[in-house]
């Protein structure tokens, strides 16, 4: 089994190389270890990095965008946001790499030029996943609302409607628990 524990830096260097090869289904993958490394880490920059890359995966993946050039355009200044993103982390210079993450938060809601409403839905549809990931990795039903903005109904709908409880295989033990416990009240 991997190793749980998925950094920040790790996750930008794969979203970009993934990105870069055109591996759109790595993009989910990524997603999910990021939501899997934060219910143990607690590094709500990796949350950041789930969404995006769970909504990169989806908007790429339609097939009315493979041959346009405003899709090459689009994953060449994504593709130097995560560079320059990733450079910035290794700067320790946080808000800068928060910024870049901003940034293809925002060139990916203008992308979609004839339906921006498919990405905003799908903000919202990565959002929802994220929390019943949480949920399903033991967080509390009120903080996986809390960390992504859903509700708790449109939560446990969700969570009631897929198997997600099931496939996660982690959850934090109780020491692991205590521990992070521990950690706020020093």
């Amino acid at each position: 089994m991997k190793n749980m524990s998925y950094t920040v830096s790790e996750a930008l260097k794969e979203t970009l190389n993934a990105l870069m090869v055109n591996e759109l289904s790595q993009l989910k993958k990524i997603s999910d270890r990021c939501v899997s490394s934060f219910a143990l880490e607690e590094d709500k920059d990796l949350l950041e990095i789930a969404m995006l890359s769970y909504v990169l995966a989806k908007v790429l993946e339609k097939p009315r965008y493979w041959d346009k050039k405003i899709k090459r355009d689009f994953v060449e200044r994504v593709e130097k946001n995560l560079h320059n993103a990733d450079a910035s982390l290794g700067d320790n210079r946080l808000e800068d790499m928060r910024a870049c993450i901003k940034s293809i938060e925002d060139d990916l809601k203008a992308f979609d030029t004839e339906d921006r409403r498919y990405v905003s839905s799908l903000f919202n549809k990565a959002r929802l996943r994220l929390a019943s990931y949480l949920y399903a990795q033991g967080f509390s039903l009120s903080n996986a609302i809390a960390l992504t903005g859903t509700t708790k109904s449109e939560v446990l709908g969700y969570s009631g409607k897929t198997l997600m409880h099931d496939r996660v295989g982690k959850t934090k033990s109780i020491e692991e628990r205590l521990k992070n416990v521990r950690k706020i009240f020093q």
